[in-house]
């Protein structure tokens, strides 16, 4: 066998591998499913009477609601877009945010290859919206 035949076998060979690896990234067993965060309220003056707080903004250009999360030696400050979010008002009594997920696995080796959050939904108790209207009549 001359020179070519082994190139055309490695060229078969390279194809064949790409082929495999195409096929185990693309067509690998997919999981949904959600995980929950508590999430609490901090008072920043003596004048604050609220069990829950939930901070709105934009963070790049983008409306987000922020809260803390509880980590083991604190707390974090953490967001989420507005726009990928529902609030939800509920008998629980510890407000928490609950992330939609999916999950990619590659179809050989069964390991992790992706990750998307589908949305959110933040829980807080009843009551904690308020809905208050204010009339301003100066000019």
């Amino acid at each position: 066998m001359g020179y070519d035949s082994y190139f055309i076998i490695a060229m078969i060979l390279i194809i064949c591998g790409i082929g495999l690896l195409t096929i185990n990234n693309t067509f690998g067993p997919e999981e949904e499913g959600f995980s929950d965060t508590r999430i609490i309220s901090l008072k920043d003056t003596a004048l604050t009477h609220v069990s829950f707080t939930l901070g709105s903004g934009v963070i790049d250009q983008k409306p987000s609601f922020m809260y803390y999360k509880v980590v083991d030696n604190g707390f974090q400050l953490k967001s989420v877009p507005a726009s990928m979010t529902t609030i939800i008002e509920d008998e629980n009594d510890k407000p928490f945010i609950r992330e939609y997920y999916k999950i990619w696995y590659t179809l050989f080796t069964h390991t992790k290859n992706g990750y998307k959050t589908l949305n959110y939904e933040i829980h807080i108790p009843n009551g904690s919206i308020i809905r208050q209207f204010n009339l301003d009549s100066e000019v």
